[in-house]
């Protein structure tokens, strides 16, 4: 038995806190986004990322694929999961940058925070 359709109070109300959350933790996910951008850089001008970046790194890129889908942004979860896979494999190699690189202009896209 399909379930009631929801109360639209009530979904107008969740829509509005959704909402609210969101500009609330915009500036946090434009953080998470620039390390993303700077292990980019990082690993296309040195070909390596420090322990420590890749490992925030992919901090980072865990926390976007948790967080963007509640958002509304489920593409940005793929992308971002897509980024945290990489930087979780063994050391990206230095040609793994162009794939770094194409996920997060997407994800920037996705988000508007470039």
């Amino acid at each position: 038995m399909p379930e009631p359709p929801a109360n639209p109070a009530t979904a107008a109300k969740m829509a509005q806190m959704l909402a609210m959350l969101w500009q609330k933790n915009r500036p946090t996910v434009a953080e998470r986004v620039l390390l993303l951008r700077e292990s980019h850089t990082q690993l296309a001008t040195t070909g390596a990322l420090t322990p420590q970046h890749r490992t925030d790194a992919a901090s980072a890129a865990h926390k976007l694929a948790g967080v963007l889908g509640t958002f509304g942004f489920p593409q940005g979860t793929e992308a971002a999961r897509k980024i945290e896979h990489l930087l979780e494999a063994d050391p990206p190699a230095p040609d793994e940058a162009e794939k770094l690189l194409g996920w997060l202009q997407e994800l920037e896209q996705i988000l508007a925070v470039g």
